[in-house]
């Protein structure tokens, strides 16, 4: 999960797990983008054993 903040004035817009997000601030108004890389997100659990 991450976290995305406004890049003028640092409000909380977001939480969550996403590739890509475009959302714009209701404080100073500005359009933010966020992308994230392959690697981020939610972790692989791998494999449960329920023998």
């Amino acid at each position: 999960m991450q976290n995305l903040r406004c890049k003028r004035c640092n409000k909380l817009l977001a939480k969550g797990a996403f590739a890509y997000i475009e959302i714009k601030c209701p404080r100073c108004k500005l359009l933010n983008a966020s992308t994230t890389s392959a690697n981020c997100g939610v972790p692989d659990r791998g494999k449960t054993n329920h023998s």
